[in-house]
């Protein structure tokens, strides 16, 4: 506004001077309203420089210093991290659990989900089929790589991965050729002891699959189930009121070398596995901590002929163990 009248001052003042005589009275009044008005705007200049900041310049498309006022999260990947495989969660907090993912690591959160850390990422594979914590130490934690869902994605692992500091650091324990690990339970009272259940090589036949036990934490391993090459446990389950009680489930299954099938039946999922189910698999039981196992003869497989029994998952509860089945 200031600068404005002081324009329409001297404009005037231009044009008068082209019609009016030097010794005008009215001529020295304008210069004199100019003289005035120019002492005032230095006066304002001065000012503006003693109170003004100077604009920050741009880095990179943003406002230097912007950044420093942010707390800045991740809110991905939701893509390549692909699947949540499986959920750790550490009854006595809750809030405190572990995150695995098909193909995007590990995370950790202490704050129920409002923040998360990767754990997993300077390892061999960030493909985790499994990861379990053990109930009377956070910081111990088990995970199990290579994905067990056999989609047209999948990813293999190199065996199973011991933390004792909460995720900080890990160490490669062995069964590194189990390719896909389906399950993880640990001991509730001797964290030493950890079954692990392997899915095993997804494109074809191997011998490193079934269940293995460990009681020197993962020193040593013992293959405790096996049916054959083909079939692996894809799930296991032990009971909450005695844990030398579990039941396994083993599925036999086999991926080709094509991403879909596009032939005819028996195959009823066109992006799945060309063998989704067989007579090796079924659900096995042990009383004995897995020095031996049965066939569980439950509803459903006398129902259906063994060369149907597919997928098989589990939950436990305070009451024993509860099963579904997948036909």
């Amino acid at each position: 506004m200031f600068r404005a009248r002081y324009l329409m001052l001297a404009l005037f003042a231009a044009v008068a001077a082209t019609s009016l005589r030097s010794d005008d009275p009215q001529v020295e009044a304008i210069e004199k309203q100019i003289a005035e008005l120019q002492k005032k705007l230095a006066e304002e200049k001065e000012k503006a420089k003693k109170t003004s900041t100077p604009a920050p310049t741009a880095v990179g498309g943003i406002v230097a210093g912007a950044s420093e006022k942010h707390a800045w999260r991740s809110i991905g990947p939701a893509n390549m991290g692909g699947r949540v495989t499986s959920l750790a969660v550490y009854n006595a907090d809750p809030t405190l659990y572990y995150v695995a993912t098909a193909s995007g690591g590990l995370l950790k959160t202490v704050n129920n989900g409002t923040t998360f850390s990767h754990l997993f990422d300077n390892q061999k594979t960030v493909s985790i089929g499994d990861v379990a914590v053990c109930q009377t130490n956070p910081d111990l934690v088990w995970v199990g790589t290579g994905e067990a869902n056999p989609r047209n994605s999948v990813s293999y692992g190199d065996g199973v991965y011991k933390s004792t500091d909460g995720g900080k650091s890990f160490t490669n324990m062995g069964l590194k050729e189990t390719f896909q690990i389906g399950k993880i339970l640990i001991h509730p009272k001797d964290p030493n002891t950890v079954y692990v259940g392997a899915l095993g090589r997804l494109y074809g036949a191997n011998a490193e699959r079934g269940m293995f036990k460990t009681t020197d934490g993962g020193k040593t391993w013992e293959k405790v189930l096996f049916v054959d090459d083909k079939a692996g446990v894809i799930d296991a389950a032990m009971d909450p009121k005695d844990p030398n009680t579990i039941i396994a489930a083993l599925w036999e299954r086999k991926r080709d070398e094509h991403d879909g099938f596009f032939g005819e039946a028996p195959v009823p999922d066109m992006y799945g596995p060309v063998v989704t189910h067989g007579a090796s698999g079924g659900l096995y039981k042990t009383s004995d901590a897995g020095k031996t196992w049965t066939p569980v003869p439950g509803p459903g497989f006398h129902t259906f002929s063994a060369p149907r029994r597919g997928r098989i998952g589990f939950g436990a509860g305070e009451r024993g163990l509860l099963g579904r089945l997948r036909w």
